[in-house]
């Protein structure tokens, strides 16, 4: 059986972290890609529809404008942003 290694992806946790808290209380996934850097969409998306599957996020539905998604717990810098470290770390 073999051992499998956390690798070392080229975004820091800081870094990572810094994209989620630059995010308002309602953002678009436009609003998201904007905050990252050239290789960090990846888990820019990762962390967005991880944060959906586990109700941290709900759509916001908008038929005149773009979709939009909100934080569901007033916590959610702490939480969420050590959420997004761990996937890029």
């Amino acid at each position: 059986m073999g051992r499998f290694e956390r690798r070392q992806r080229s975004g820091d946790r800081a870094d990572t972290a810094a994209w989620v808290a630059a995010l308002g209380d309602v953002f678009t996934l436009e609003d998201l890609l904007a905050e990252t850097t050239a290789g960090e969409e990846h888990d820019a998306l990762r962390w967005l529809y991880r944060a959906l599957e586990r109700g941290r996020i709900d759509l916001v539905r908008d038929a005149t404008g773009p979709l939009h998604y909100r934080f569901t717990s007033p916590r959610r810098m702490a939480d969420d942003v050590e959420t997004a470290g761990r996937l890029a770390g």
